[in-house]
């Protein structure tokens, strides 16, 4: 078994958990929102096969993280600092309108499926 290949078992439920998660984020209301991007974070641990999970953080992708963190912090400050309240108002309706989740939530499920098809692939070019 390769490092990526996923199982049947769990692309099922990566599907069940990150659909709910993506009809959340289409619900009215700030907590279900913040609430679908925790278990949508979670989901990802679902597709992760026991050598990614067990595997260490090498240094280079902690200094990547760590990197993108700090931007992603300091953009936010900026935003809040320097950007009137209402500004954001228009981006979040972008965010949570269907024609922006649902194409998002099938490219998702596209890939993932792609990856676990090729590794079903590999399972049976290798038996």
């Amino acid at each position: 078994m390769r490092p990526l290949d996923i199982s049947k078992k769990q692309f099922v439920w990566w599907v069940i958990v990150s659909t709910l998660a993506f009809g959340m984020w289409l619900a009215p209301g700030d907590f279900l929102w913040y609430l679908s991007m925790g278990i949508l974070a979670f989901s990802q641990f679902i597709i992760m096969t026991p050598a990614e999970r067990s595997r260490p953080l090498a240094s280079r992708d902690f200094l990547f993280i760590g990197l993108g963190l700090l931007v992603l912090i300091g953009f936010c400050v900026a935003v809040r600092r320097w950007l009137p309240e209402d500004v954001g108002i228009g981006v979040i309706h972008i965010l949570r309108h269907p024609a922006f989740v649902i194409p998002f939530w099938a490219l998702c499920v596209w890939l993932v499926y792609r990856r676990w098809r090729l590794s079903e692939r590999h399972e049976h070019n290798v038996a």
